[in-house]
């Protein structure tokens, strides 16, 4: 009896653990197919993180949130950052950097001020040349579809499947839990990196991930990433998407070294959006500011209405009498606009 006890076992175990990842595999199809059903959106995003990996210049500005739209493959971020210091006679705390990828153009602009008046430039360039010569050949959004999906952090610039149908996983496993009232299907399996991972999936929101935890407990030292996520239904469309979530991390069992938090509003999502937000004309951009017009040379300010070459006298007036140092400040401040943007991403960049 006992020579047939454990070839059953075996056998059991083998039957179960197949039918357990068919479900996984079948429960993750769908929540991945969530998140794919949206196409067209415009959403706003709060946001802060405090702890680990937060040290930065005193008088560095703060990223505070962003609103996104993207149409196709016209997209458009506004980053909002806050002063930490203000720079004098200006009455904002707070100011926000744009980048646009419009169908032909790339445009970024920044309400930016500096400590000798100084504002930043309009830069405008050719969307193809921009895309070759400046961004290597990607453009760079805010990884907002797998928001609440991936491990270790929120903003977090990684393939959807990282964690959720990564087929490089193993030890899966499947059960029915109750999670803040919320019945959950709880996923748990080794990750390729040899960490435990748990994932709670609510199959009757969307379905979607509501907690995510990886176990760092082997490691030293040893710590805990949990992202816990509230998720709401878009209008009665039948997809569903983070309204909040937070991350953190716990060491030692008791101390949280870091977390992040953000708050989500959709505003509008899978519906048409004005094609004047992909534009200049919706930046508000002063008439008579210098811009920066790229692969051409010359001397260059916006209108008001359009942008147009103009002599570099006349550019001066048009910049309220500015000299010479000024205009290169001009043109350098937009630079640290698009350098922002990139500290940005690196600082979010973290697993």
């Amino acid at each position: 009896m006992r020579c047939l006890t454990v070839p059953f076992l075996v056998i059991s175990c083998m039957v179960f653990g197949r039918l357990d990842a068919d479900e996984i595999a079948v429960l993750e199809q769908r929540v991945i197919a969530n998140r794919v059903a949206m196409h067209q959106w415009h959403i706003r995003v709060s946001l802060a993180r405090e702890g680990e990996g937060t040290h930065r210049e005193p008088d560095a500005p703060v990223a505070t949130g962003y609103t996104f739209y993207l149409d196709g493959r016209q997209s458009r971020v506004d980053w909002t950052f806050r002063y930490a210091k203000k720079p004098f006679g200006v009455d904002q705390d707070s100011y926000t950097s744009t980048t646009i990828w419009s169908d032909d153009q790339h445009i970024s602009y920044s309400t930016q001020r500096f400590e000798d008046g100084a504002k930043s430039a309009l830069e405008v360039a050719d969307r193809d040349w921009s895309l070759k010569n400046e961004a290597n050949g990607k453009i760079r959004l805010p990884p907002f579809q797998t928001l609440g999906m991936l491990p270790g952090a929120l903003l977090v610039d990684a393939p959807m499947t990282m964690c959720i149908g990564n087929p490089n996983r193993v030890e899966l496993r499947i059960s029915d839990d109750i999670l803040n009232g919320i019945e959950c299907k709880k996923i748990s399996f080794v990750s390729e990196h040899g960490l435990t991972t748990r994932v709670w999936i609510a199959p009757a929101m969307g379905p979607s991930v509501v907690r995510m935890e990886y176990d760092g407990k082997s490691q030293s030292p040893n710590y805990l990433d949990r992202t816990d996520v509230v998720v709401k239904e878009y209008r009665k469309t039948g997809i569903w998407f983070p309204a909040s979530a937070e991350s953190q991390r716990i060491q030692d069992g008791k101390v949280r070294i870091r977390r992040e938090t953000v708050q989500v509003e959709v505003l509008s999502l899978n519906e048409p959006l004005d094609p004047k937000v992909f534009t200049i004309v919706d930046l508000n951009v002063p008439a008579g500011s210098f811009a920066n017009v790229r692969p051409y040379t010359g001397n260059f300010i916006w209108d008001g209405n359009q942008i147009r070459e103009e002599g570099a006298a006349e550019v001066l007036r048009g910049t309220s009498g500015l000299s010479g140092r000024r205009i290169t400040l001009l043109v350098t401040s937009s630079v640290l606009a698009i350098l922002c943007g990139v500290f940005l991403w690196r600082r979010f960049r973290r697993p």
